[in-house]
């Protein structure tokens, strides 16, 4: 069942000494993950609301806090997390994710 493992990170944000913020990425252990195509629905929905749905990533439901992306192990590729949904069983949840262009920076707080 499990076919990748991706991590969430942990952002910490602190001040150097000349007081410019500085944000260093604390990524997690490896998370056991299922990458699945998205469905036509997924891309439907997504293209309404203004993103590109690119893979639906399912893992146990007790390793998912809201985090809003993660990072595919295997690639190094980091995805933002658009959508969740139950999968299908009560104990996976199934995260609907894009592509983050690569050397995009996002601020935390």
């Amino acid at each position: 069942m499990w076919n990748h493992a991706i991590s969430f990170s942990t952002p910490t944000v602190t001040k150097t000494p000349e007081g410019i913020k500085q944000t260093v990425e604390n990524w997690g252990k490896p998370i056991r993950a299922n990458f699945q195509d998205v469905t036509r629905d997924d891309e439907l929905l997504a293209n309404q609301i203004g993103y590109t749905a690119e893979q639906n990533i399912e893992i146990h439901r007790a390793n998912y806090a809201g985090q809003s992306y993660l990072r595919d192990e295997g690639s190094g590729d980091v995805y933002d997390v658009k959508r969740t949904f139950n999968g299908n069983g009560k104990m996976t949840i199934i995260l609907t994710c894009s592509l983050r262009e690569r050397g995009k920076v996002v601020h935390h707080g």
